[in-house]
C-alpha cells in the first residue's frame, strides 16, 4: 500500500466510528503494505483483535475458528508459540470485553499469578492494555499510518545507527503490529500498541518545547525492536553446544548486552528522571530495579569466579545468575550499559554491539574507572575470555 493510500485510511478511520464498518473497511484495504526500500507492514493482528472484541462485546462466544484466526494472525502467532501459549491472550480479551465474564477477572488473573513468574510479570498489565486499547480503536489505526511513514523509518534507522554500523530497514524486513502493551524484536519484529494517544497537557507540552514529537516513545520502541532484529542478524559468535555447559552462561552474557544496547536508545530520552515522562509507571519501575543493580554485578561477578575456578559448577551456577537476570536482561544490561557509555562513549559500545563477550570486559574496564562501581575478578574476566575464545566467530 502506498503513501496516498495510508493518508486515505487515516483520514476515513477519523470519520467512521462504527467498529464492525471500520473493521470491514480496513481487510478490505488488505493487511499488508510497503513501499519500495522500506520494510513490509502487517496489521492483521490488529483487525483480528477488534474483530474478536466485537463478538465479545455481544456477550457472544467466538467460535474456534475464530480463536484460530486470532491466534494465527502474525504478531500474534509468535507470542502464542515462543511465550504465552494460545489460552493466555484468548482469556485476557474475553474477561476484558465479553460482559457475562467480566465477573471472573479475579479468577483469571490468579490463575496466571500461580502459574509462574513470568505470566504474573505481565498478566495484569496486559489486562489493563486490553481494555484501553478498546477505547482507542480509531487512533490505533491512524497511529499505524503515521509510524509507517518513510520519515519515521528513516528516523528509526538514525537512532539505531547509532549503537550498530550501517543499519537499515529495508524490504527484508517485516513488522507485525497488534494490540498489545509491548513490543518484541523477533524476526519478524513485533511492536504492540494499545493507546497512542496517552500522554498528558504536560507531557505533550514537555517533548513540544524539545522539539519531538508525542509519538517518540513508540517511534525510539519501534528503533529498540529494530536494534535486536538487525543485531540477532549479525552477531558475532556461535551457539555453545548443549552438552558443553556453556549455553546458559553464553545466553545470560548475551541478553544482558542486547537489552542492555537496546535501552540506550529510548530508557535515557523515556524513563529518565530527565525526561518528559519522570512520573509514568515504566520510569519509577526502572529506576527502583537500578538500586539493585550493585549488588546483582557483584553476585554475578562472585558466581563467574567460583565457576572459573571449578567449571563442575557451571550448571548450577549458571542457573543462579539467570535467577537474578531479571526481564530478560533489562535492569542489568542498562546499568552496565550505561557505565561504558558514561565512561567509554556510545562509539565503544557500537562497537562491540554484537560480542556479549566484549561488552563484559568492556564494562570492566568502564567500571574500573568510576569509582564505587562494581567490577568483575581477575578470575571471572578470564572466564568470559576463554568463551570469547571458543565462541568467536573467526
Amino acid at each position: 500500500m502506498g503513501m496516498a493510500m495510508i493518508h486515505l485510511m487515516m483520514k476515513v478511520t477519523r470519520l467512521i466510528r462504527q467498529p464492525v464498518f471500520l473493521i470491514c473497511l480496513i481487510l478490505s484495504l488488505g493487511t499488508l503494505f510497503t513501499q519500495a526500500g522500506n520494510p513490509v507492514f502487517c496489521t492483521r493482528g490488529i483487525t483480528e483483535f477488534f474483530r474478536i472484541v466485537d463478538i465479545l462485546k455481544q456477550d457472544k462466544d467466538p467460535t474456534e475458528e475464530d480463536w484460530n484466526l486470532f491466534n494465527d494472525a502474525p504478531g500474534y502467532k509468535e507470542l502464542a508459540e515462543m511465550e504465552f501459549g494460545r489460552r493466555y491472550l484468548r482469556d485476557l480479551i474475553t474477561v476484558a470485553y465479553k460482559p457475562s465474564e467480566q465477573k471472573n477477572e479475579k479468577e483469571i488473573l490468579d490463575k496466571y499469578r500461580k502459574k509462574d513468574r513470568y505470566y504474573e510479570m505481565f498478566a495484569e498489565g496486559t489486562l489493563s492494555d486490553f481494555k484501553e486499547a478498546g477505547q482507542y480503536r480509531t487512533e490505533i489505526l491512524d497511529f499505524v499510518g503515521y509510524i509507517t511513514s518513510r520519515e519515521v523509518i528513516r528516523e528509526i534507522e538514525q537512532n539505531v545507527s547509532e549503537y550498530i554500523e550501517d543499519a537499515k530497514l529495508d524490504s527484508t524486513f517485516r513488522i507485525n503490529f497488534i494490540v498489545f502493551g509491548d513490543s518484541r524484536g523477533y524476526d519478524p519484529i513485533i511492536i504492540g500498541i494499545t493507546n497512542p494517544g496517552k500522554y498528558s497537557k504536560e507531557e505533550e507540552a514537555c517533548l513540544k518545547s524539545r522539539g519531538e514529537s508525542i509519538y517518540l516513545p513508540t517511534v525510539l520502541l519501534m528503533a529498540h525492536e529494530a536494534f535486536h532484529n538487525i543485531r540477532n542478524r549479525r552477531i558475532s559468535y556461535n551457539e555453545p553446544e548443549k552438552k558443553s555447559g556453556d549455553q546458559q552462561i553464553v545466553e545470560i552474557l548475551d541478553k544482558i548486552q542486547n537489552e542492555g544496547t537496546g535501552d540506550q536508545i529510548n530508557v535515557p530520552k523515556v524513563n529518565s528522571p530527565e525526561s518528559c515522562f519522570p512520573d509514568s509507571r515504566d520510569t519509577k519501575r526502572i529506576l527502583q530495579e537500578q538500586k539493585f543493580q550493585y549488588a546483582i554485578v557483584h553476585a554475578i561477578d562472585y558466581f563467574l569466579t567460583q565457576i572459573a575456578g571449578n567449571e563442575a559448577l557451571k550448571a548450577d551456577l549458571g542457573r543462579a545468575i539467570g535467577s537474578m537476570v531479571t526481564r530478560s536482561g533489562h535492569p542489568t544490561g542498562y546499568y552496565m550499559s550505561s557505565v561504558i557509555v558514561a565512561r567509554l562513549g556510545k562509539a565503544e559500545l557500537k562497537k562491540i554491539s554484537t560480542n556479549p563477550f566484549r561488552f563484559f570486559i568492556t564494562y570492566n574496564r568502564a567500571a574500573k574507572m568510576s569509582p564505587g562501581t562494581p567490577d568483575f575478578s581477575d578470575a571471572a574476566i578470564a572466564f568470559i575470555q576463554n568463551l570469547e575464545n571458543k565462541y568467536i566467530k573467526k
